[in-house]
């Protein structure tokens, strides 16, 4: 039954968001240069308007870099001349970086399409732009090779390995990466912040030296050969079997000091009933049960039910880490990007050099000086292991 609610729900949920999809209207924050609002009726209803301040900005820069005078970065300063900057309240006061201005450019929202999980649909806003002048903007990214995704009715991104997962030290701005073909045909990508040189000091950086960092201090002190492997992962199922059964064994106890307890108090409400227990002797002796029983609940927490799919999941949870140094190597951009946001966080870039927090539970087998000791910590951290999607 509950299964059936659960799907009944989220069948209704999509059906809705189809339904208004197709009925022009927009699910969530409003892209740049419009605001979300309320209708001052008794209906409440979610709109979006034009913002007042951003969206002539954004009409402005569709004019100017559709007369062929503007490249990107030329345009990207007239952004930041004019005053566009980004609605993110945790950037307040910050610019939009290059990558943001050109998503802009590529938005048919602005003309008055939707791009939805590559459908597109006729929206009921104001346009700030017309359509002609969204294909003369499309025409001119591709001409001069800006246009780095294949069609323009396309809306996916580029691949890189860490877009989205740094900023920077000195001045909070997201590190974007950027593509660079040498005179030699050679390839490079380096990251750069996305603040103009003379407002941060932080300079640019090929990737590859992050990546060597990450290798060195991350990945290569969590990685084992195949045969360690093997006997980290025969000791993990072991300790894991040792440890489902005592928390059976405990639960059970627990559960069984639980049912006396509720006899106990059972009986007590007896003796009070029939007069035999002063009333200040029966709240004393109930108050002592509650305790005892909150604490018992407590203890139980601790035991947690091992069950095999928790079993395999954590298992699956080490094979990554022994293997991630080699699975990066293997892995797309956008495999990497995916193991890099389950391995760190909060990434600076602070220089050339990456600052950052290792996410459990790999911060746990980081902390353990020696992998001998890897079934243990993860026996004390189960529930960062299950948690990890792999």
């Amino acid at each position: 039954m509950a299964g059936n609610y659960t799907d009944s729900l989220s069948y209704n949920v999509k059906r809705s968001l189809v339904k208004n999809w197709n009925s022009g209207k927009w699910q969530g924050m409003a892209p740049l240069g419009y605001l979300n609002r309320h209708t001052d009726d008794d209906n409440n209803e979610a709109i979006i308007i034009v913002d007042p301040v951003r969206g002539p900005i954004i009409k402005h820069l569709f004019e100017e870099f559709a007369t062929g005078k503007h490249t990107l970065k030329t345009l990207w300063y007239l952004s930041k001349e004019l005053g566009l900057y980004t609605k993110n309240k945790k950037k307040k006061g910050c610019f939009v970086s290059r990558n943001t201005l050109y998503d802009v450019l590529t938005n048919p929202f602005y003309h008055g399409l939707m791009c939805i999980k590559g459908e597109f649909y006729n929206h009921i806003y104001e346009p700030l732009i017309s359509k002609e002048l969204f294909d003369r903007v499309q025409a001119i990214l591709t001409g001069n090779g800006n246009h780095n995704r294949n069609n323009t009715t396309e809306y996916a991104k580029t691949p890189y390995i860490f877009r989205g997962l740094i900023h920077c030290k000195e001045c909070g701005c997201l590190i974007t990466p950027e593509k660079k073909i040498k005179k030699n045909g050679s390839t490079y990508i380096y990251l750069r912040c996305g603040h103009p040189c003379k407002e941060c000091h932080q300079g640019i950086v090929n990737e590859n030296v992050i990546i060597e960092q990450l290798k060195k201090e991350v990945m290569d002190k969590i990685s084992l050969p195949p045969k360690l492997q093997e006997i980290v992962k025969e000791k993990l199922t072991q300790e894991l079997n040792d440890t489902s059964a005592f928390n059976k064994t405990m639960k059970t106890n627990i559960t069984n000091k639980l049912n006396e307890l509720k006899v106990k108090e059972d009986n007590l409400l007896d003796f009070y009933l029939e007069g035999k227990l002063p009333q200040a002797t029966y709240e004393a002796k109930q108050e002592q049960i509650a305790n005892q029983r909150a604490e018992l609940e407590q203890t139980a927490e601790k035991y947690k039910n091992i069950d095999a799919d928790m079993k395999k999941r954590v298992v699956q949870v080490m094979a990554l880490a022994n293997n991630i140094s080699k699975l990066f190597d293997m892995a797309t951009p956008t495999r990497r990007n995916e193991l890099l946001q389950l391995l760190i966080s909060n990434c600076q870039l602070n220089d050339s050099k990456l600052e950052y927090t290792v996410n459990a539970p790999f911060n746990w087998l980081m902390d353990s000086n020696n992998y001998t000791e890897w079934t243990t910590v993860v026996i004390e951290h189960l529930d960062d292991f299950e948690c990890v999607k792999v």
